[in-house]
């Protein structure tokens, strides 16, 4: 039940999944109704979902791609925690040197 104007849009399926999977790309609905002044004339709608194919919705083209970068951030991160690693010794004797106490 729906008030007067208002409707409800529904996502319904990706078209490459929907076209590969053998089920059918049209359909008919047949909706009866009462209306405030009645029963409303019995409508039937044809959907065809071939307008899908060039439509986006519910992919994510750039996917790839912020996979691709997520690897080398984390590739980044892990060179830059080991160089710290291997560099702290360094930094400490150098640190050490610097406070004119040493030789």
């Amino acid at each position: 039940m729906l008030p007067p104007g208002r409707r409800l849009t529904f996502a319904f399926d990706v078209y490459y999944r929907r076209e590969s999977s053998g089920l059918p790309m049209r359909f008919d609905f047949t909706v009866d109704a009462t209306g405030p002044a009645g029963p409303v004339e019995t409508l039937t709608y044809r959907v065809d979902l071939e307008v899908l194919q060039g439509v986006l919705i519910g992919e994510s083209p750039t996917k790839p791609l912020e996979e691709a970068l997520g690897g080398i951030s984390r590739s980044v991160d892990g060179l830059a925690k080991a160089t710290a690693r291997a560099n702290s010794g360094s930094c400490q004797r150098s640190d050490e040197g610097s406070d004119g106490n040493s030789m």
